[in-house]
């Protein structure tokens, strides 16, 4: 639940500053709209699917290996269990996680 409630906050940072840009009149309603439609077709769609539907295994994995969780928010007994796929998708971004 700390991976998906950390990735939702992230996703919902530009529509925070989208909401402060209709406030100020500086994007109109539509606009504003447009923005919430294309969240919640988009990454929020996406988010609810690998959290609901995907494996949870894989779901911390990844989100140690991106960083969207840190080790430490993760049982010691668990990473050893997932650092075969923490280290896979370490990889596969193009780096290693870090162990720390």
């Amino acid at each position: 639940m700390k991976a998906h409630e950390e990735e939702l906050r992230r996703g919902l940072l530009p529509l925070a500053q989208a909401f402060d840009d209709w406030r100020d009149g500086k994007i109109s309603s539509g606009e504003l709209t447009e923005i919430i439609h294309e969240f919640h077709q988009g990454s929020a769609r996406d988010l609810f699917v690998r959290y609901n539907r995907g494996v949870l295994t894989a779901n911390v994995a990844h989100a140690v290996a991106s960083g969207i969780l840190s080790r430490s928010d993760v049982p010691e007994e668990a990473l050893e269990y997932l650092e075969g796929l923490i280290t896979f998708y370490g990889e596969e971004a193009g780096g290693t996680a870090k162990k720390a």
